[in-house]
């Protein structure tokens, strides 16, 4: 009895170092599995969002766009918004869309469709137009 479980163990022993010499770790490809749908859904639209070009739009005074502003505050219409910054590349990103919920100073809060609450400075807002 002792013998045969000597010769298992001796067995097992041996299959284990051959596992090890043709096992291949495949690294982090092993774990790509488990991520979640929503981040890849994430990561491809902000790979989308990288590629798309956004003109510039007629640059508007910031009495002009005061008035586009509280006229969607005042009606609950969305606006969309385009910024006076450039990115790395120089180039205009997105245009903020959404909802102005409030004003304070010289920032209005917009909050987004998916939920989220953005603050914007007026004077960094090179556009604005209302959307519906």
């Amino acid at each position: 009895m002792v013998s045969l479980m000597n010769e298992r163990e001796k067995e097992a022993e041996e299959w284990l170092r051959q596992v090890k010499k043709t096992y291949i770790d495949r690294g982090m490809m092993k774990w790509s599995g488990f991520y979640l749908s929503d981040h890849t859904a994430q990561m491809e639209e902000e790979s989308q969002k990288r590629k798309q070009i956004f003109v510039a739009k007629n640059e508007m005074s910031l009495e002009q766009i005061g008035e586009v502003l509280e006229e969607a505050f005042s009606k609950g219409s969305v606006v969309s918004l385009q910024m006076a910054e450039l990115n790395e590349e120089h180039m205009y990103e997105a245009d903020l869309t959404g909802k102005v919920i409030s004003f304070l100073e010289n920032r209005i809060y917009l909050q987004e469709k998916k939920g989220a609450i953005q603050i914007v400075s007026i004077e960094k807002i090179r556009h604005a137009e209302i959307v519906h």
